[in-house]
């Protein structure tokens, strides 16, 4: 039978890079505080994001991460129950014929003939079962892995939305960049240029807004 924490180990991968594509496309109010003073650098004017405090402070990431752990431990536990249910009915298929082994001589020619044939069937229909377990395995992360994917598109697409509209609308910065702890093209940034905490409060406004709305 084939070790079922294979499974369990691609939820985890998944769910661990689930971290950044928790941002959905929303429509409504795109509000933000008074923004940051304009750094100009050679002639244009430039600011940052950091993406990480982005997704630890933006609620609907929250949320989001709740629900998507919350799908993880449905289809783990669901699966580990069907693990369960087959490891019981395999041990249950062992017994019997280690007993049909040790008791079989006493019974007449039709009824070794009965029980083997029986022994067969569950034989055949518990190795279908093992091959439909592992499919299934792989169809879990498979899904996690499409949901993931998806995601992370309506990620980009609202982000850069958002940010082209808040740009727009405030400060009309001709460059905006994305600051990160583990991949970023900037390694430092003048404190006057972190518009972070304009683009958190902004995003949590509209999401605010459209669960009022629901």
């Amino acid at each position: 039978m084939k070790n079922n924490t294979v499974v369990y180990a691609l939820l985890g991968v998944l769910l661990a890079g689930l971290v950044g594509i928790y941002i959905l496309h929303f429509s409504g109010s795109k509000s933000a505080p008074v923004t940051a003073p304009v750094v100009k650098e050679g002639g244009i004017t430039v600011a940052y994001v950091n993406t990480d405090s982005l997704m630890a402070k933006y609620q609907y990431a929250i949320d989001l991460q709740a629900e998507l752990e919350k799908l993880r431990d449905q289809k783990t536990n669901e699966y580990q129950g069907m693990i369960s249910k087959f490891q019981n009915d395999a041990e249950a298929f062992q017994s019997d014929y280690q007993n049909y082994l040790q008791t079989g001589a006493n019974l007449t020619l039709t009824q070794q003939q009965a029980k083997e044939k029986q022994l067969t069937a569950t034989q055949t229909s518990l190795q279908e079962r093992q091959q439909k377990l592992a499919e299934l395995e792989g169809k879990y992360a498979q899904d996690l892995q499409v949901k993931t994917l998806e995601e992370s598109e309506k990620m980009t697409n609202a982000v850069y939305a958002f940010i082209r509209e808040y740009n727009e609308s405030h400060q009309q910065f001709d460059l905006i960049l994305a600051k990160s702890f583990t991949s970023t093209p900037v390694l430092y940034g003048n404190p006057g240029m972190d518009i972070t905490d304009e683009i958190i409060a902004g995003l949590n406004a509209e999401y605010e807004q459209v669960k009022k709305n629901k």
